[in-house]
């Protein structure tokens, strides 16, 4: 499967489920309330502190099976892989849902300030999740499978029909059957298992057929454990970094305030979803020119991935940034809400947009083997981070939260890519800063600025008209960015000047 396809099938899907979500969400609180959809904000925390134990697990598998698929492992060599990482997910994931639903009363009654919901009700809730979570885990072997075989095409149609089946399937239980999270949770727990389910069949079908009987095997785990626990604690470390706003205010909020941030935090944090798709394209095809030490096609391939990742997010996340209240209100359609939160919408987006370019960088780290240099990173920033988020919330209240996670983007960019150039692709820094960030950002907020100058937020103004404008808005700010990309423009022009 080339990496163009699977580029242009992880955006469709990326876009088809942020879309999904987008629409639903709004019905999810007037279905549930706003309390209940906080106890969804605290299945994603329980989530990042799951990958906390993935040490390392999840990059591993998708590193080894992209070098079976250049042939550089056999097919036993990766077969016994995947079942040695079967066995570890296994244990790892009944230990895990386990201790959350031992200790669902704890979690309710001394860490979520529950103010409306019944008690009874919110721990049965925990419970249901702790079996999700099992299920999400389990799910993270497969799926890294299988994108590590470049059969993403096929990931993603999967997410787009089991997310369609998922969302309108979970309203109709809302409304028909009863309008409460327990329902909610019980038809999401189904949706996931079936889903896990068609992955295995799909990864049975996708590695040919072989007499030889697969076992767990302690030389797979000799092999890979130095890079597995780079990345272990670079997975730990940026977990908790990234999880830690939620984390810090959900004890210390109310859980309908903590709602308020998780709504927020959709919309901040959505610009991942053009980032993601991007990463999991190019992942593979590093690790393979990486590994043929093709260092030619290599560089060329390091700058128009990073270039073609600062196109598709920063000007996207410049007009998420300057017109976070007008998208939130035409979303919501709650103006009280939207004062609220859009400052905290547009903060949380400029930290993603950092995050975003050194997605790209990173890719290359994992691809080379080394997992050393973010490991240590992440342990530096999180001793720093925790206290300043805790005296900063206590002291300035929410809107600090996404503040530290700008700040902490912003050293990654400034001082983890300079010290990475260093040993890998050495003369290609400054080329790194200059033609892949630096002239698309600046020409990207120039055009974005102008665009707000002309376009003023206004109640009275009709919602399709200022979709318009906004949609305009972004096109301009993208096609500016395109003409500056050293990599795309001259691509670019030419399609201009066959299509006139």
């Amino acid at each position: 499967m080339s990496v163009k396809k699977n580029i242009i099938a992880n955006y469709i899907g990326k876009a088809l489920l942020t879309i999904l979500s987008i629409v639903f969400i709004p019905i999810y609180v007037k279905y549930l309330g706003i309390e209940s959809y906080g106890l969804i904000g605290i299945y994603t925390i329980l989530v990042s502190m799951m990958m906390l134990v993935d040490v390392g697990m999840g990059q591993t598998i998708v590193r080894e099976v992209a070098k079976y698929s250049a042939n550089i492992l056999t097919l036993e060599e990766i077969t016994d892989t995947i079942k040695t990482f079967r066995y570890l997910y296994l244990f790892i994931g009944i230990v895990f849902a386990i201790s959350v639903y031992l200790s669902s009363e704890f979690i309710v009654l001394h860490w979520l300030n529950v103010e409306q919901l019944v008690v009874s009700d919110v721990i049965i809730s925990i419970q249901l999740i702790s079996v999700m979570l099992f299920v999400s885990w389990l799910s993270i072997l497969y799926r890294n499978s299988i994108i590590g075989l470049q059969y993403q095409v096929w990931l993603n149609v999967s997410d787009v029909s089991f997310a369609v089946i998922s969302k309108i399937g979970v309203i109709l239980v809302l409304a028909f059957i009863s309008p409460t999270i327990i329902y909610f949770l019980m038809y999401q727990t189904i949706i996931s298992t079936l889903q896990l389910f068609f992955m295995i069949y799909k990864l049975n079908k996708i590695l040919p057929n072989t007499s030889y009987k697969s076992k767990f095997s302690m030389t797979v785990i000799r092999r890979l454990w130095k890079f597995a626990s780079g990345v272990a604690v670079t997975t730990i470390f940026g977990t908790l970094l990234s999880q830690a706003d939620k984390f810090i205010l959900s004890s210390m909020l109310s859980l309908s305030s903590f709602g308020l941030y998780t709504i927020a935090s959709v919309v901040g944090r959505s610009l991942g979803t053009v980032i993601s798709p991007l990463t999991l394209a190019i992942r593979p095809r590093l690790t393979i020119l990486y590994e043929n030490n093709d260092e030619e096609k290599l560089i060329d391939f390091y700058h128009k991935s990073a270039q073609l990742m600062s196109i598709v997010s920063i000007p996207m996340g410049v007009i998420l940034i300057l017109f976070s209240k007008d998208i939130l209100w035409i979303w919501t359609n709650d103006i009280i809400m939207t004062e609220q939160i859009y400052i905290i919408v547009s903060l949380l987006v400029s930290g993603t947009v950092l995050n975003g370019m050194m997605h790209v960088p990173y890719s290359l780290q994992l691809s080379a083997g080394w997992s050393s240099l973010s490991a240590k990173s992440n342990v530096i920033l999180f001793f720093i981070t925790i206290p300043l988020l805790i005296i900063s919330i206590d002291n300035f209240g929410m809107i600090a939260a996404p503040l530290v996670w700008v700040v902490v983007n912003l050293v990654y960019v400034l001082i983890i890519v300079s010290i990475m150039h260093k040993k890998l692709l050495i003369h290609e820094k400054w080329n790194w800063y200059r033609y892949d960030i630096f002239y698309i950002l600046i020409v990207s907020i120039f055009s974005g600025l102008v665009a707000r100058y002309f376009i003023e937020f206004n109640l009275d103004i009709n919602k399709g008209v200022l979709l318009f404008e906004i949609f305009v808005s972004y096109t301009i700010v993208l096609l500016g960015a395109v003409l500056v990309a050293s990599k795309y423009r001259d691509k670019f022009l030419n399609i201009l000047k066959k299509g006139i």
